[in-house]
């Protein structure tokens, strides 16, 4: 074979090469953005449900659960959708003991009961913390 039928043979592959990864390569357009949602939000496995007899404020019934994974969340019992979620800290200051709902609050007891931290129930805000042996945290 001569060199410029080689030179043809190895450009023809490579033009035919890029025209196949092509069709593979694909971008999202601006009126797409929000309809394809590939973030996922779980929960984990849980260590506890939490139920309030009423919530103040909201046609909502909520469940608040804590898992294994250092995550505390509000789900809608009608529709088992996830209201809000926080992930905690890694490690003994995010892990959860214990959670009691009082009133407008969902509390959970952390690093073995040295940390008391305070929620929103409706809307998952932090409102307060309480480190024993240390100092308060309010916002």
């Amino acid at each position: 074979m001569s060199p410029f039928l080689r030179y043809l043979y190895g450009l023809l592959c490579t033009v035919l090469f890029l025209l196949s990864i092509s069709q593979v390569i694909e971008a999202i357009h601006e009126d797409q953005v929000g309809l394809n949602d590939w973030s996922l939000q779980f929960i984990g496995r849980p260590l506890e449900v939490l139920v309030s007899a009423t919530q103040t404020g909201s046609s909502k019934s909520l469940a608040f659960i804590y898992s294994e994974q250092n995550v505390l969340a509000a789900i809608d019992t009608k529709h088992g959708e996830i209201v809000w979620r926080h992930v905690l800290e890694n490690g003994e200051n995010g892990t959860i003991n214990s959670g009691v709902v009082l009133e407008d609050e969902v509390c959970v007891l952390l690093n073995r009961g040295r940390l008391l931290r305070c929620f929103d129930t409706l809307t998952g805000s932090f409102k307060w913390e309480k480190l024993f042996g240390g100092q308060d945290t309010h916002l």
